[in-house]
């Protein structure tokens, strides 16, 4: 295995290498949350640690890019580790905010569009009146043909 190294003494009896510092690793993930609903911005964070630092989690930088909760779209949250000898890993990631759907009483929520409300009380009782005036009208013709014959 082959390392990097930082510094290389050479003295007259012997050779000093000193090891590179390695970068630490950062695991961040996406989120996508409804416009209202708060988050904690390193509740993304998956992993960060250091060969030489072990942990260092608590030590990541946010920046949160002008993430607002209450404000759909799209965010770029920039989060930064850096261990204690300066070595640093940046990772991105991307939080939506969902709008929130409202909807009134002539409509319906469905994958978070707002659809019409199809086949109201009114069509029905245009429905009736129809059929009472058709069934009127074949009674009245009916009885007209009755006494028409006579």
């Amino acid at each position: 295995m082959s390392k990097d190294f930082k510094h290389l003494t050479i003295h007259k009896d012997f050779i000093l290498f000193s090891e590179a510092n390695n970068a630490p690793t950062l695991n961040v993930r996406d989120a996508q949350i409804k416009a209202g609903t708060k988050l904690d911005l390193t509740t993304l964070i998956d992993e960060a640690h250091d060969i030489e630092d072990g942990n260092i989690l608590n030590g990541v930088v946010i920046d949160a890019g002008g993430f607002n909760y209450e404000v759909a779209g799209k965010y770029e949250i920039t989060f930064t580790a850096i261990d204690k000898d300066g070595a640093m890993t940046t990772k991105i990631a991307t939080v939506e905010v969902l709008p929130v759907v409202k909807a009134n009483s002539k409509s319906k929520i469905i994958d978070n569009k707002i659809l019409p409300k199809t086949g109201s009380g009114s069509v029905v009782l245009i429905g009736t009146i129809i059929i009472s005036l058709g069934s009127t009208l074949l009674v009245l013709n009916n009885s007209y043909k009755k006494y028409s014959n006579n």
